[in-house]
């Protein structure tokens, strides 16, 4: 299998001769590591995508170090040529796609009449629906939008756009799941929200635009544990990184109403609300 490998490479090192040789081993090896470890095979479907800028540069380097006279030279030139348009489709394309995601995120600016910013570089907008907010005097009904680093909500005004409420930041103290305990009253289909902003229950009609909602938010939150990993292990020996404000956010307490308990939530409490011992007079800590 060594033996094979070794071939393999050299074959492929040949065919990439020229100007761009360390380009081509560095690409040959690539394809024979990942063929022959079988490591890792998504990257031989994702690799003509991802080589494609190197496909340029390397055509180039060869076309420059290829004898006039030489016959491969015309077809050479042709490839280069082909790869460029390519190359300049994958870009328009990458462009149109950034365009029509910065116009997704105006368009919902645009609908809470320019009380907010909601244009930033890497924001990008996930989805929109209905939820019902569980709040002090009453249950009120708001369009929530998700986008990958926030979650927006305003209430529907007559005039027919969107007055603002709150931004919930999608950082570490972020957190969305089932209610634990169950409430005793019926709301539907009940989950919490957990924000250093605020934290609060929302429901909804039917069981399945709730696990929607919770499968979208926690891939979001999951996404940003990743990446902060990531981050923390290319920044580990930099002091700037370790001396960060508020590596720790907490989220704010979760709003509770009086009826979805007749006793203490805490465990290790348990005492029973009546008509003389009400839910405030209850002050374990």
């Amino acid at each position: 299998m060594k033996k094979k490998a070794e071939f393999l490479f050299f074959v492929l090192c040949f065919f990439f001769w020229g100007g761009a040789w360390t380009d081509g081993i560095f690409l040959c090896w690539n394809i024979v590591h990942r063929i022959f470890t079988k490591s890792q095979e998504i990257f031989l479907l994702i690799l003509p995508i991802q080589r494609i800028p190197r496909y340029k540069i390397l055509l180039e380097e060869i076309v420059k170090n290829t004898e006039v006279s030489h016959p491969d030279l015309q077809p050479l030139q042709e490839a280069l040529e082909k790869i460029k348009e390519v190359v300049i489709l994958l870009t328009l394309n990458e462009r149109i796609k950034e365009n029509s995601r910065r116009e997704q995120v105006k368009a919902v600016e645009d609908r809470f009449g320019g009380s907010i910013v909601l244009l930033a570089p890497a924001r990008r907008f996930v989805m929109e629906g209905s939820l019902c907010k569980i709040e002090r005097r009453d249950d009120r009904d708001y369009v929530f939008f998700l986008f990958t680093d926030c979650l927006v909500y305003g209430s529907q005004t007559f005039v027919g756009n969107l007055k603002y409420q709150n931004l919930l930041p999608i950082d570490s103290a972020f957190d969305v799941r089932e209610p634990q305990p169950k409430p005793q009253t019926e709301f539907g289909h009940i989950f919490e929200i957990h924000s250093s902003v605020e934290s609060f229950y929302a429901y909804t009609e039917e069981e399945e635009i709730k696990k929607m909602w919770i499968e979208a938010m926690t891939k979001l939150v999951c996404l940003k544990e990743e990446r902060e990993q990531t981050k923390q292990i290319a920044e580990k020996n930099d002091f700037k990184a370790r001396a960060r404000p508020n590596p720790d956010l907490i989220a704010a307490p979760l709003f509770v109403p009086d009826d979805f308990s007749s006793s203490c939530m805490m465990e290790t409490c348990q005492v029973k609300f009546t008509f003389m011992e009400r839910r405030h007079h209850c002050y374990y800590w």
